[in-house]
């Protein structure tokens, strides 16, 4: 099946021949829209699997919130088109966490994988976020104690904790959150010596 694509325009930013460039590369143009504020809620009629969305450097406002809104409440990448005045060096601000920015002109090759590369990274982190969110769930059905502590440079770096560990210790997963070292008050006095060796 062919990636679906939305694109949402802004005045002089996406090129008037993108449409059929992008159906000539194999892609799927499911709507345009010249509206940023309707762009998420069409993007939710549509679901496309990703937004190409035209955006005036460096100062956008209503690209980059429209940008936010389309990956924090659709969960779709994002790639910027931005117009040949804004220089091909020009970069979107980092808040807009868009997954790439193509200054036009630019040749199809160079659409094309834009655009793959933000489909690839976006299923990555899907994946990722789904085996995450499958390992908390085993987590939490975990009725014994268990309590993991990754060291890093003999500092605590990540911690994670199954809910009899909350339900043995009497902390709230809020405490744990705010103390890196509630590990090691866990542990016997006569024993910490050697766990600090270990974690060096």
């Amino acid at each position: 099946m062919s990636p679906r694509i939305l694109i949402v325009e802004a005045v002089t930013s996406v090129p008037m021949d993108i449409e059929p460039r992008l159906n000539f590369l194999g892609f799927e143009v499911v709507g345009v829209t010249s509206s940023r504020q309707e762009a998420p809620a069409l993007a939710s009629t549509l679901r496309p699997d990703l937004v190409l969305i035209g955006l005036r450097l460096p100062n956008d406002e209503e690209g980059i919130v429209a940008a936010e809104q389309l990956r924090r409440h659709c969960r779709l990448p994002v790639v910027f088109v931005a117009a040949p005045a804004e220089g091909a060096t020009a970069q979107p601000p980092k808040a807009a966490e868009a997954y790439g920015c193509i200054c036009a002109p630019f040749g199809d090759r160079e659409l094309k994988t834009v655009i793959e590369l933000a489909l690839a990274k976006h299923r990555a982190e899907e994946a990722a976020s789904a085996s995450e969110h499958r390992y908390r769930l085993l987590l939490n059905s975990v009725t014994d104690y268990l309590y993991t502590v990754e060291i890093r440079n003999g500092q605590p770096d990540s911690t994670t904790h199954g809910g009899g560990c909350v339900a043995v210790t009497g902390y709230t997963p809020e405490d744990y959150a705010a103390n890196g070292y509630l590990w090691f008050e866990m542990i016997h006095p006569d024993d910490r010596k050697t766990v600090l060796q270990h974690a060096q």
